[in-house]
């Protein structure tokens, strides 16, 4: 039975028709040196306020069978929560793979901002086991798809009111795997920002990087909140090879920051926080 919400979604996408240029394409990165994965949506147009509304939305990864254990989802925003729609693990048409189905929980949610050309992150997901890589599930290409032998509904899709319909439009070239760490990594690469843990829930955080003989000792360490606001602002005095600073993002709202170490480098080192629940 449809409730009086989702008449009114169903109502108000019937009265648009799918533009072409209207579409998202989905990515999935690992953050830093974590078996930490941020599943993001990248729009080839700006969707504002009401057309931005999503009601529906699923994301399919998959993993070599056997090699990948979740812990948990991470959601990002309060009213655009993530929940785990099932897992398929070696099915007859691929028994090399394990399928991973994520469902979008609101209905009609306006919680997502999308910019054209910009990363729209959708949510985390915290590994316990990984052995291997996740990669975001083919709709085209992907034996396992719809109708299947398990009659389960695998695959990406997105129905934003804006694209008066299902958006999604393909995967994001580059950014269809992320491959996991598989052992602790304790040397720094000299263009690396580490953040630990970049998956918080406030409290002191560290900023490790290393410096070369030809980097500059003095610079500053900035957070700055999605929209470009700086949180903090660090003066570092730092030294030749290992070096580690700490922040405090105690009474940070929930969300994803970035942390930007200026002026040692020739070029900036970028690393995304994100402080959840």
């Amino acid at each position: 039975m449809i409730n009086l919400k989702q008449y009114i979604i169903m109502s108000a996408f019937a009265g648009l028709s799918l533009s072409a240029k209207s579409q998202v394409q989905f990515k999935i990165e690992r953050m830093g040196e974590s078996n930490n994965f941020m599943v993001s949506a990248v729009a080839s147009e700006t969707f504002d306020n009401p057309k931005n509304m999503v009601s529906t939305a699923q994301v399919t990864l998959t993993v070599p069978t056997g090699d990948f254990e979740m812990d948990k989802i991470v959601n990002l925003y309060p009213d655009a929560k993530w929940r785990v729609n099932g897992r398929t693990n070696a099915p007859r048409e691929n028994s090399k793979l394990d399928y991973l189905y994520f469902g979008l929980e609101n209905i009609g949610t306006s919680a997502l901002r999308f910019t054209k050309g910009k990363e729209t992150p959708l949510f985390l997901i915290q590994a316990k086991t990984c052995n291997s890589a996740l990669s975001l599930m083919d709709n085209e290409k992907d034996v396992f798809r719809f109708p299947n032998s398990e009659r389960v509904n695998v695959g990406n899709q997105m129905t934003i009111l804006g694209a008066g319909g299902d958006a999604f439009k393909g995967l994001t070239v580059g950014k269809i795997e992320a491959p996991c760490v598989k052992n602790k990594v304790n040397t720094l690469d000299k263009s690396t920002l580490r953040i630990a843990p970049n998956i918080t829930n406030g409290g002191i955080i560290k900023a490790e990087f290393f410096l070369s003989e030809k980097d500059k000792l003095k610079g500053e360490l900035v957070i700055f909140d999605v929209n470009g606001r700086s949180i903090i602002i660090q003066d570092v005095t730092a030294q030749k090879g290992y070096n580690v600073l700490e922040a405090d993002v105690s009474g940070f709202p929930n969300g994803i920051y970035y942390v930007v170490l200026s002026g040692i480098k020739a070029t900036p080192l970028t690393e995304r926080l994100v402080i959840s629940e």
